[in-house]
C-alpha cells in the first residue's frame, strides 16, 4: 500500500485535483472516504494535512469517519481531530476527538474492567468448586453414618431373630412333650 501513498503524495504536489474531487459520481465518494475504507491510516492523515474535508457525506449520507472499518482506522482520525479541533465541523463530520491520552486511559480502564471480570469469573468457579466439594463431603459423612448405624442395628437384629428362635424352639418343646403326655394317658 505504500505506492498508494506516494502516488497521492505526488498528486498532491502537482496540485492538479481537488482534494475533494468524487471519484464516482454514483457513490460521491471522496478520496478520504475511500482512504477509509481501505483502512490505510498513513493515507488518512496525508488527506487530512493536505485539506481533504471530513464532512462530506456519501450517496448513502456517511461521512468518511463512518465508513472506517476498525478502530484502528477511526482512531487516526479522530487523533487528528484533537491536533486540529478549530479546523472543522467534527460534530458534523460524526466524530468525536480524542487524544493519545485519552485513549490510553480508555485502554487502562478497559482492561481493568476485564481484570475485574475475569477475577469475579475466578471468584464465582472457586465458589462453586467449594460447593462441590462441601456437597461431596456431606454425602461421604452421610454415607459414613448410615454405615455406622447399619452396624449399630445389626447386633440387635441377630437378637431378635435369636430371641425368636428360642421362643419357637420353647413352644416346640412344649408342644412335643404336651402331645407326648397326651398320647401316655388312655
Amino acid at each position: 500500500m505504500w505506492w498508494h501513498i506516494e502516488i497521492v503524495k505526488f498528486l498532491l504536489e502537482l496540485e492538479s485535483e481537488d482534494i475533494n474531487c468524487v471519484a464516482l459520481p454514483e457513490h460521491q465518494r471522496t478520496p478520504l472516504h475511500k482512504a477509509m475504507i481501505l483502512g490505510s491510516p498513513d493515507m488518512v492523515s496525508l488527506l487530512l494535512e493536505a485539506g481533504a474535508d471530513p464532512t462530506i457525506k456519501d450517496s448513502t449520507g456517511k461521512t468518511p469517519y463512518q465508513l472506517g472499518k476498525n478502530q484502528t482506522i477511526q482512531k487516526s482520525i479522530r487523533f487528528y481531530a484533537a491536533e486540529h479541533r478549530d479546523q472543522w465541523d467534527w460534530a458534523k463530520a460524526v466524530v468525536v476527538p480524542l487524544t493519545p491520552e485519552e485513549d490510553e486511559q480508555k485502554r487502562l480502564k478497559e482492561a481493568e474492567k476485564r481484570k475485574k471480570k475475569n477475577q469475579e469469573k475466578k471468584a464465582v468457579k472457586k465458589n462453586k468448586q467449594q460447593e462441590q466439594e462441601q456437597a461431596e463431603k456431606q454425602k461421604i459423612e452421610a454415607a459414613k453414618q448410615q454405615s455406622e448405624r447399619e452396624e449399630q442395628e445389626q447386633p440387635t437384629t441377630i437378637l431378635k431373630v435369636v430371641g425368636v428362635c428360642a421362643v419357637v424352639a420353647v413352644l416346640g418343646c412344649i408342644l412335643y412333650f404336651g402331645t407326648k403326655e397326651q398320647t401316655k394317658k388312655p
